[in-house]
């Protein structure tokens, strides 16, 4: 009993955790546009291979997140085109992105890190 109560402790500690990223994403990225991520703090940028513009909230900009939720947009900000998962180096272990098409997670050598699209990203 007392390993499913810290089971159910864990799950309650992440449901927690995540509530605020998942109520600020809302239906699609909340209605919010990049600019208006940039402007609450948000770090935004174009990377990829498709220059779309990735936003970070604030709180993972400062590095030594072991993973990290992206909101992706298009090349001007818009529209929002889905979110992208990225695993520390050290955490990823050759998972497959189920969203994309069941491949590897990309390396992402910036970051150090392995991300997975949650979007049809065409490629």
């Amino acid at each position: 009993m007392k390993r499913v109560l810290t089971t159910m402790s864990l799950v309650a500690a992440l449901m927690l955790t995540m509530a605020p990223a998942v109520l600020a994403g809302g239906s699609g990225s909340g209605g919010h546009t990049a600019d208006q991520l940039a402007d609450a703090g948000w770090n935004c940028f174009n990377a990829g291979p498709s220059n779309w513009t990735h936003c970070v909230p604030p709180a993972n900009g400062s590095g030594g997140a072991k993973a990290i939720t992206v909101k992706v947009f298009g090349v001007e900000g818009s529209p929002f085109l889905g979110t992208e998962i990225l695993l520390s180096a050290d955490v990823y272990n050759g998972q497959p992105c189920m969203t994309d098409g069941g491949e590897p997670y990309s390396y992402v050598p910036p970051f150090d890190a392995y991300a997975c699209h949650h979007f049809d990203t065409g490629h």
